[in-house]
């Protein structure tokens, strides 16, 4: 099983798009071909009509309770700044 979080995927429709956003014109044969053999959906994570941010949508995805488990988005940043390679 491989599970794909198209987190900040979503946009507004542009004028200078026709009315289009950005996901609409872009060229993704690689996404077209994993829709195809897979699974696709929407889900509210937190509840219906609550935008949350990617850190507490994960842990709801990964079937945490953001209300229980958040530890804040400091610890989140924390962890992505010690993994991410350190250019000089």
């Amino acid at each position: 099983m491989i599970l794909v979080i198209c987190d900040g995927l979503g946009d507004r429709p542009s004028l200078p798009l026709d009315g289009k956003t950005p996901l609409q014109v872009a060229e993704t044969p690689y996404l077209d071909e994993i829709s195809k053999a897979g699974i696709n959906g929407l889900m509210d994570v937190i509840s219906p009509g609550i935008v949350p941010g990617s850190d507490t949508a994960h842990l709801a995805i990964l079937g945490y309770d953001p209300y229980k488990y958040y530890p804040g988005r400091g610890v989140f940043e924390a962890l992505g700044a010690h993994t991410t390679p350190q250019t000089l």
